[in-house]
Formats: structure tokens, sequence, C-alpha cells
């Protein structure tokens, strides 16, 4: 089992924005494998009930490091305009920024980094495979829509803004949103690939995702599991599921 350290900073990324972030970097010789880590709608650098959390400590033990980051609308970070609107076309800006951080730590090998999506941030990782898939070696999707439909969340105004649970975003983000094809920013991949989901999370539509590659794909289903698998069991057999996969498409 590894040492390893924490540390709590800022990434300058686009749009005026300052990512609060949380680094996870396992202490022996040698550059190390890593996972960037992205949130959800509603969700932030640690996630429900420290999901991320519980993933980045695990994975630092087995030698992985990690990168956890709140978008420029969520948790601790800053935007200079809107901060407090979700903007799914800056949060896929967000993610560059933050992998290219971790590309370029001097301690993390650059070819061996994976990026991780909870919900949305699933999108945001198919995004990342579609437009920067040399830059990614593995990916893993929990409980990730395989088509965006957010049009069908019928959700109250607040003036211009739809309002998800008090979180804001416009039409026009909505509508972005519906325009990624999970599946299809997929094609081509040729990389390990994690698909986990809740199978009690009947709306999301993951079974779509068995069309990716049988030989680079593995499909997960936590039985019983929700949208964040809530059970202290399930959040466990999610982790334990996701670590392993990463020792296998990571690690030397």
């Amino acid at each position: 089992m590894h040492e390893f350290r924490e540390t709590m900073f800022f990434i300058d990324a686009p749009h005026g924005t300052k990512l609060a972030s949380t680094f996870h970097l396992p202490q022996g010789p040698g550059r190390c494998p890593a996972l960037l880590l992205i949130h959800g709608i509603r969700g932030a650098r640690a996630e429900n009930h420290r999901l991320f959390v519980l993933l980045s400590r695990r994975l630092a033990e087995a030698g992985i490091a990690s990168l956890r980051f709140d978008h420029g609308d969520a948790g601790d970070s800053y935007r200079k305009e809107d901060e407090f609107v979700v903007r799914f076309d800056y949060r896929y800006d967000d993610a560059v920024a933050a992998l290219s951080w971790l590309r370029e730590h001097p301690e993390i090998d650059q070819q061996r980094v994976a990026v991780l999506g909870l919900s949305s941030g699933g999108l945001t990782v198919s995004q990342l495979v579609k437009l920067r898939r040399d830059d990614v070696s593995a990916a893993c999707l929990w409980s990730t829509q395989a088509h965006a439909e957010p049009n069908e969340w019928k959700l109250p105004m607040y003036g211009e803004y739809l309002d998800f649970e008090g979180f804001v975003f416009s039409k026009e983000q909505c509508r972005l949103m519906r325009e990624v094809d999970a599946v299809a920013n997929f094609q081509g991949y040729g990389k390990p690939t994690l698909v986990l989901s809740g199978d009690q999370d009947r709306e999301l539509g993951s079974e779509a995702f068995r069309a990716l590659p049988e030989e680079t794909l593995t499909y997960y289903e936590v039985r019983g599991g929700d949208h964040v698998y809530r059970t202290w069991g399930r959040t466990l057999e999610a982790v334990d599921v996701t670590v392993e996969f990463l020792k296998r498409a990571l690690v030397r």
C-alpha cells in the first residue's frame, strides 16, 4: 500500500475561472499513472456522500494519482462572470484545463492518464474522448446517460433560467447538453472503457453503451444501486470495481 499526500490549490482556466482542486499523489520512485475526476451538475469535487474522496484515496493507496476539481460554477471555484450559472460549454473548458495541468505535472506519466465522469460529468468525458483522445488513456463513465435528455426534466423556471434544485442554467445550455451523443463520441476510441451504473437508475439508458467494442468495454451494474450508489456497501462496490479496472488499464 502506497503512502500519499494531498494538496489543495487553484488551477487557472478560461473565462476568468479559478478551479478549486485537490491532488492526490502516491509517494515513490518514478512517474505514476493518474485519473481526472469530473463531477455532475449538482456535484462538486467531493461528490455525493464523498464518493470522489473515497475513490481518490483508494487509488492513491494503489499507486494511482488523481485530480479532483470544482467546475467554475460549483464548489469553491470562482468564475468572473455568471459564477452561479451552470455553463455546460464552459465545463468542457474547465476539464481541458484540469487535464492539461495533470498531464504536465512532472511526477505524472502523461501516457497513462484516465478520465472519469459522474452523471453529466460523463458527457464531458465523452467530449474529451472525441476531441482529445490522444490525451485520454482510459475512460470511466459513472451513471452517465447515453443521450442527454434534459428537456424531459420539466424543470421550473426562475426568470430566464431553468432551476434544477437550486442549480440554474439557460435553455441554450440545455440544448448543448441534449446535442451530446456520448455513445457516438466513443466510436473509434479503442481504449479501456468502464461503464458503471446502478441497476435501479432506469432512466439512464446505459445499455446503449453495450454497442461499444467488447474487447475494450467493461460494463458493470451495481445491484440495487441508484444514481449515486447510496448505501455504504454499494459505494464500496462501485469504488472497488473502478480501482481494479484502472489498475488493469494503467498500472505496469
